[in-house]
């Protein structure tokens, strides 16, 4: 299920329309139409809102998890986010090889899911 799905069905599930859910977030109408749409993909910071705004884990809006309720972040998922943001290991030549293994097994919309929860954890953790 794509993100535009999964966010169509936690409106659904908490009973918000687009109109309420822009209220409540300040993200104008049209942006969330354009999400609804999958005509765009939102920011870090407007993902974050829209999770915490319907109360479900940003990893069910990632597609990440099937459970919409909102889960601890685990020690695996956090060593993936770790490594796509090279804190795994500092030295440039074992990032370069740990991004080139991740990039051989994991499809672009794989590692753009990671930066988007990476860059989550980064803002939840401010």
């Amino acid at each position: 299920m794509e993100f535009k799905d999964r966010l169509k069905t936690a409106m659904e599930l908490r009973q918000i329309s687009g109109k309420k859910l822009s209220q409540k977030t300040g993200i104008s109408r049209s942006s969330i139409c354009l999400y609804l749409s999958g005509e765009r993909t939102p920011k870090t910071k407007v993902f974050v809102q829209l999770a915490n705004a319907l109360n479900v884990s940003p990893y069910y809006l990632l597609g990440m998890a099937d459970n919409m309720s909102i889960e601890p972040i685990t020690v695996n998922n956090m060593s993936i986010i770790q490594a796509l943001g090279g804190e795994l290991n500092k030295e440039q030549t074992m990032r370069n090889a740990l991004m080139d293994d991740i990039k051989a097994i994991l499809s672009r919309q794989d590692l753009e899911t990671l930066r988007t929860m990476y860059n989550i954890i980064k803002t939840l953790a401010k």
